[in-house]
C-alpha cells in the first residue's frame, strides 16, 4: 500500500498552494522547496524512481519513472519550470494525488 500524502497548510487546503504549503510523505525523507513560478516542492525517491511536485495551485503530481540522471538534470536545469513542462509533464508517466 503506498504511503498517505499530505499536504499540509489552510493555503494548500483552500486552493492557495503557491502561498504556502508543506508538503510531506510520512515515514520518509521530506520536499526540497524549489520555490519557482510553476513548482512549490519537489520530492525524489531514487529507490523506485518516483518524482513527486507541489505545483504553486496546491495539486499534487507524481511521475514515474524518472532516472536519477534525469533527477540530477532538472535539479540543476536553468529554468526547472521549463523542464517541468518539455521534459516531465506529458513525457512521463504522471498521477494527480486526491486528497
Amino acid at each position: 500500500m503506498r504511503k498517505v500524502l499530505y499536504c499540509l497548510g489552510v493555503c494548500a487546503a483552500i486552493g492557495l498552494g503557491g502561498i504556502g504549503c508543506a508538503a510531506l510523505r510520512l515515514n520518509s525523507g521530506g520536499f526540497e522547496r524549489w520555490l519557482t513560478p510553476e513548482i512549490y516542492s519537489v520530492r525524489y525517491e531514487p529507490e523506485n524512481q518516483c518524482a513527486t511536485v507541489v505545483t504553486r495551485t496546491g495539486e499534487v503530481w507524481e511521475y514515474q519513472p524518472v532516472a536519477p540522471e534525469q533527477m540530477d538534470e532538472w535539479r540543476r536545469a536553468p529554468d526547472r519550470d521549463e523542464f517541468y513542462r518539455t521534459r516531465v509533464k506529458g513525457q512521463i508517466s504522471g498521477r494527480k494525488i486526491e486528497f
